[in-house]
């Protein structure tokens, strides 16, 4: 890879754990991983990483967190043995950051799930970076324009989260999605391509659905860093993956070039 390569940024609507056992699902997004350029590391933000200041893993081999309940027990038996950064890749993400606590913590279901399909063989070193608790909606994409470095590195950064994540309307096997998740992901993907960053980045004063889809900010604020890692400079943004699950989840991926 030519260092002068830079390397896309995503986001993935992650699901909910059993899209590990779902080959449809699954098959979109292998496909999606065999158009990347091949990364020399993953960088994971993961809305089920937080912590009150931030943290990386330095753990190696990552041991696959299974991180839920109620999924029954064959998704307790899924391994998803990736291999932690290097010593000298977690040092460009701390130039970057600044000085980070390196703890021992493995892959959780946001990160492995997608990364299963995605990268199957495993055989791409990931490093799982934990969100801080205290951050407003501007720091995470703040954070993001901070990593944005790593992307000449060989370094993919990807976000997992979800579009829309109120996991009160969530229904098993219904196809029947509300009016207030379809137009707000509508409002989602509209802005995104009008290059509004400023509606993005507060989007609970500007869209009153907003809070409807995310009664909480943690599958939001991977977005806002996948946005800052990539809007200097944004040349192409497509939605490799789309469509609904559940009643309320969203399966919009993003790709930033």
């Amino acid at each position: 890879m030519s260092p002068a390569t830079l390397m896309p940024v995503l986001f993935v609507s992650h699901g909910a754990p059993t899209k590990a056992l779902d080959r449809e699902q699954g098959a979109f997004l292998r496909e999606w991983a065999a158009t990347l350029p091949q990364p020399r590391g993953i960088l994971v933000i993961s809305a089920h990483w937080w912590e009150r200041e931030m943290q990386m893993s330095c753990s190696d081999p990552l041991p696959t967190l299974h991180d839920f309940a109620g999924f029954g027990d064959e998704l307790k038996t899924i391994q998803y043995p990736a291999h932690g950064f290097s010593t000298e890749q977690r040092a460009l993400v701390q130039a970057c950051v600044g000085p980070l606590p390196e703890v021992e913590r493995g892959l959780d279901h946001g990160a492995w799930v997608p990364l299963m399909h995605m990268y199957p063989e495993a055989s791409v070193p990931v490093l799982p970076l934990a969100l801080r608790l205290r951050d407003k909606f501007p720091r995470f994409f703040e954070l993001g324009q901070r990593l944005a470095p790593l992307r000449r590195q060989g370094i993919l950064i990807l976000a997992s989260g979800s579009a829309t994540h109120n996991l009160g309307a969530f229904e098993e096997k219904s196809d029947n999605v509300p009016a207030w998740v379809t137009d707000y992901e509508v409002w989602l993907r509209d802005r995104l391509l009008a290059g509004d960053k400023d509606a993005l980045i507060e989007p609970r004063f500007i869209q009153p659905l907003f809070r409807k889809n995310h009664p909480t900010n943690d599958h939001y604020a991977p977005l806002l860093v996948a946005m800052g890692a990539a809007w200097d400079g944004l040349s192409r943004l497509t939605f490799p993956i789309q469509g609904m699950e559940h009643a309320a989840l969203s399966r919009l991926c993003i790709q930033f070039e």
